[in-house]
């Protein structure tokens, strides 16, 4: 992670995107919100909705099952429910940063040095692991719902090969990772390289920290597959229970859904999440709405859907700043470039 100056740099960006998302946002809650919520009074069924919540807090659950099983392929022990609060805690920042899905890696790390006495190194590795197989556990699924996704007569033509080939991409990028990592050559730090960043004195910390965890990873491919393998079979769990969650929460709100809407639903989530506007304000609201929209379900369905989700991600946001609060910000910038210099130390070490 970059210290907090090249965050302040990158803060105009991030001002812009989050802008965006707040138009986009209001658009559909001015648009689609008064029938919504006309929707959500007439059909709620309170006890959809209850199983719906009850699987999200699950998905936490089986998220940190996974990190536990690759901590212990690096023989790290830790305690069930504080790796769990770590899980939340990083789904905080992550869901507040551009791209839901990244960003709270660092405070794993941290939380994982300071709380379990994990090294940073392993730390690292371990939550790069965890994320490796959670993303291409999502490419998996995204490439069974392009699938579902070409065969639906609603979507149009040139949306389903707009889809189709982004996740072609990434599903080749992930290949290309997957064998450089286990042939010992680094993806990231040959990025590094390539664009000559470790000439610059205040990015080679950086460039030892790459190829610190890069070594870790490539371990990790090669000496500990079966812990990769039960890894990626707890992420297909999750994925079940993301569609039995779905599930509840379009019966809670009266909308008894076929198999395929709501894989293509999911598969919308995830783009949204995906592109880098924080939380996904105003994208999630307009894919669900797209996605129950191409279905005849109508827009309001879909941003009903979305305000549930974000009642949802809210929630557990809010508790992962109590698990961070009482670290104390200031402390938590200091300890986090402490990061990087550790794995520098480590690798001029040998």
């Amino acid at each position: 992670m970059a210290d907090l100056k090249f965050l302040r740099k990158g803060g105009l960006a991030l001002i812009f995107s989050f802008l965006i998302g707040i138009i986009v946002f209001f658009y559909f809650v001015f648009k689609l919100g008064p029938s919504a919520f006309e929707h959500i009074t007439e059909n709620i069924n309170l006890f959809y909705i209850i199983l719906f919540f009850l699987c999200s807090f699950i998905l936490f659950l089986i998220a940190t099952w996974r990190a536990r099983i690759i901590l212990n392929a690096y023989k790290k022990k830790i305690p069930f429910f504080l790796l769990l609060k770590q899980i939340i805690a990083g789904y905080a920042i992550s869901y507040i940063t551009p791209g839901a899905r990244v960003g709270g890696e660092p405070v794993r790390i941290y939380m994982l040095k300071k709380e379990a006495g994990i090294d940073y190194r392993t730390g690292s590795a371990s939550v790069l692991m965890d994320k490796f197989v959670e993303i291409t556990g999502i490419v998996v699924f995204g490439l069974v719902g392009v699938i579902l996704f070409v065969f639906s007569p609603e979507i149009s033509y040139s949306l389903k090969i707009g889809v189709a080939i982004s996740l072609i991409i990434v599903s080749f990028l992930l290949v290309f990772f997957y064998l450089r990592c286990i042939a010992g050559k680094g993806s990231f730090s040959s990025l590094f390289n390539l664009f000559m960043l470790n000439g610059f004195p205040k990015l080679k910390k950086y460039f030892y920290f790459i190829i610190d965890v890069e070594k870790k990873m490539g371990n990790f491919f090669i000496k500990h597959k079966k812990a990769f393998l039960n890894s990626f079979v707890v992420y297909a769990l999750y994925l079940i229970i993301s569609i039995l969650q779905m599930k509840f929460l379009l019966l809670g709100l009266g909308v008894d859904a076929s198999f395929i809407m709501i894989m293509v639903s999911l598969t919308f989530l995830v783009v949204a999440e995906i592109i880098p506007v924080p939380a996904a304000l105003g994208l999630l609201e307009a894919g669900q709405s797209a996605v129950f929209s191409l279905f005849s379900k109508g827009g309001s369905v879909g941003f009903a859907v979305s305000i549930f989700l974000r009642i949802s991600a809210i929630f557990f946001v809010s508790l992962g700043f109590v698990f961070l609060s009482h670290f104390g910000w200031k402390r938590l910038e200091i300890l986090l470039r402490k990061v990087f210099q550790t794995s520098e130390k480590n690798l001029e070490r040998g």
